[in-house]
């Protein structure tokens, strides 16, 4: 049967009995909604979400449902029918063979996932982790490189000193009286061999404070029938750093996230958003001249909402460790980066009314229960800079390869490719572009764009 009619079975009893019905009170009857016969939608009853996709005319003259009868699990295993009188029509009993649905009579209904557990909401919460810890680390990383890593200019005042083997250029001139050759001596200018960093008057001091503001915007999506959806998230961070030595930073980022995706998992419509907060402590050492170590950390408070599964709460943990080994060559920077970001995301229990309701789809009145799965990502990142140095900028050209050991399920690795510049308008302010976009991974796009201010006092 065709596609356009796909939840006639769910939208005549089910759908009446998950707006009209509450858990355990299945004999109470309400005035039947008709708004929801005029979307292909998934919902979740009972802690397990349903995706009706076939159509039943069994059930065309269905308006209420009543009598649930449930399992040990919580799935719905029978029901009564009822048209808009109150008239039993019939008695239904389902059956479930792994994550399928099937009516007495053995008609196929549709599919069913512990909620949250199905493939689209696990395959676009792990994307949207991944995109959202990804802005973190970058945001962070490019802060401290600007502080501890070396730069082009300091390559060659330090081949130009080794050449002459002190801060004195000698020249030597005929005195024409004696005609004996005499040395002249001449300082050079100290400003001439500092370097652009951010930090470097602060270093020379010993300590010394920055502020940075940092934003991203990207997109993202999946084109697999079970998972297909198209998303757009944001970050914006703000933070301060110390710079305690010459070797050591310390820092504290504050920053909020959003998200809102269009989801078409298994051809039926939906939205699902989040907005959260996120604080990140990170630090950055140098290990040897050109060597910085970098340990990033974060905690996400986050608010989600989906018309699949209602809302919930849930809370995300970070840790990203990275090595980056840095070559000068004359005005080229180029730099390697070995590094790790772990995360999780667990979630509170589903409720019909959200902590934080601004912005977030609006969820139908579902009978929630059950909790939303936990979802990890560990992506191992290797990848490799090259920047080309100018007086007042830095434009760069980046390649990595992503491999999310924790991904068992579907594509693990990937491409990222970037391209970006830093400008030094002045002295202390730095302003950095990024753009960045993923390749080869299966059936996923993910694109982005940052924008990072940075002053140092």
């Amino acid at each position: 049967m065709g596609k356009g009619r796909g939840i006639s079975w769910f939208r005549r009893f089910f759908f009446c009995s998950v707006l009209l019905t509450t858990l355990g009170l299945g004999q109470t009857s309400h005035a039947f909604n008709s708004q929801v016969y005029s979307n292909r939608q998934a919902f979740q009853w009972n802690g397990w979400g349903y995706f009706p996709n076939v159509s039943v005319s069994k059930y065309n003259n269905v308006s209420k449902a009543v009598n649930f009868q449930y399992n040990h699990e919580g799935q719905v295993v029978g029901f009564t029918a009822q048209n808009s009188n109150g008239q039993t029509l019939f008695n239904e009993t389902l059956r479930y063979v792994g994550n399928k649905v099937y009516n007495s009579e053995g008609t196929y209904l549709g599919l069913v996932f512990k909620g949250g557990e199905d493939p689209g909401t696990i395959a676009a919460g792990k994307d949207n982790q991944r995109t959202e810890t990804r802005a973190v680390v970058r945001m962070i990383q490019n802060r401290t490189s600007a502080i501890l890593a070396p730069h082009a200019k300091q390559s060659k005042v330090a081949e130009l000193k080794d050449q002459m083997q002190t801060e004195k250029a000698v020249s030597m001139i005929t005195d024409p009286r004696t005609g004996e050759k005499v040395q002249l001596g001449y300082g050079l200018n100290p400003d001439a061999y500092r370097g652009v960093a951010a930090g470097e008057k602060a270093k020379q001091s010993g300590i010394g404070m920055g502020v940075w503001l940092s934003g991203s915007y990207g997109f993202s999506g999946n084109d697999s029938y079970s998972s297909k959806y198209w998303g757009q998230n944001g970050l914006v961070m703000t933070g301060v750093d110390y710079i305690l030595s010459d070797r050591l930073v310390v820092g504290m980022g504050v920053g909020a996230e959003g998200t809102f995706r269009d989801t078409r998992f298994y051809g039926l419509k939906n939205q699902a958003g989040s907005l959260g907060l996120t604080l990140t402590p990170y630090l950055s050492y140098a290990l040897f001249e050109n060597t910085i170590f970098d340990l990033i950390t974060g905690i996400s408070f986050i608010s989600n909402g989906s018309t699949i599964s209602a809302y919930n709460d849930s809370f995300r943990f970070m840790v990203s460790p990275n090595v980056t080994q840095y070559f000068l060559v004359e005005s080229w920077k180029f730099s390697g980066t070995l590094g790790l970001t772990y995360a999780r995301e667990d979630s509170g229990g589903y409720t019909s009314s959200s902590s934080l309701g601004m912005g977030l789809p609006a969820v139908k009145d579902w009978v929630a229960g059950g909790n939303a799965a936990p979802i990890e990502t560990c992506e191992l990142r290797v990848g490799g800079r090259a920047g080309y140095m100018f007086s007042f900028a830095e434009p760069y050209v980046g390649l990595a390869y992503l491999y999310d050991v924790a991904e068992t399920k579907k594509d693990p690795d990937e491409v990222e490719a970037s391209l970006g510049v830093d400008f030094f308008p002045l002295e202390n302010f730095i302003v950095s572009i990024e753009a960045a976009n993923s390749f080869f991974r299966y059936d996923t796009y993910n694109a982005r764009i940052g924008l990072n201010l940075r002053y140092q006092f």
